[in-house]
């Protein structure tokens, strides 16, 4: 009987992880900012901003949308309107965001730093 029992223990548990991790990568899978969803048509002006890239899934990853949701929220806009850095600072700074909890992958990093370098955060 206690095999049993420790069997099922150890069942819930990884029934649990997994649902844990499905739901983390979700949250990086939102639709954007504008309301858009993934498949949803853009136009020329979305998908030609600098630093723009592809995720897995070959859908455009749109660093403007990324800051707003993803950026702004532990602190303001302008902090990162106001830094200037090259691109490897800016992705070191991603980085460092994203040991801090930010929910961005390796992609959206890249696109985010390519966009800010190329001085997209003015538009932000």
């Amino acid at each position: 009987m206690p095999n049993l029992v420790k069997n099922h223990v150890i069942l819930a548990a990884l029934l649990v992880a997994t649902l844990v991790l499905s739901a983390c990568s979700n949250e990086t899978r939102s639709p954007s900012a504008g309301g858009s969803t993934p498949g949803a048509s853009r136009s020329s002006d979305e998908t030609a901003q600098p630093g723009a890239a592809m995720d897995g899934g070959a859908q455009p990853v749109e660093p403007r949308a990324l800051i707003a949701q993803r950026c702004a929220n532990c602190h303001g806009l302008e902090r990162v309107k106001e830094a200037r850095h090259d691109e490897a600072g800016w992705r070191s700074t991603v980085q460092r965001m994203r040991s801090k909890g930010a929910q961005v992958d390796e992609i959206q990093q890249a696109a985010i730093a390519a966009f800010l370098a190329g001085g997209g955060g003015a538009e932000l």
